[in-house]
């Protein structure tokens, strides 16, 4: 890997590597550095803001969430995780 995130070259290496496209993973991250690596390879994101990262800009993420107990995480989520 010759690149750090924002480059998607992490999230690349994986999906070849498992041998999956991007319609079959959810990436969780934390960080709009994380999340613009995701959405670099078409990943759908769930964001959890770390501490440090509460003031980034998450518009881009199909998820988010201040926590990971089920209350905490959004109504679309759950449905996906709990049919």
């Amino acid at each position: 890997m010759k690149r750090k995130k924002p480059a998607a070259d992490l999230y690349h290496l994986v999906l070849q590597k498992m041998s999956l496209e991007p319609k079959e993973c959810l990436a969780i991250e934390d960080s709009k550095i994380g999340l613009m690596a995701a959405k670099g390879t078409n990943i759908r994101t769930l964001v959890s803001p770390s501490f440090y990262h509460m003031a980034d800009d998450f518009t881009e993420a199909d998820y988010i969430c201040s926590g990971f107990e089920r209350e905490q995480l959004p109504k679309e989520f759950c449905q996906l995780l709990f049919q």
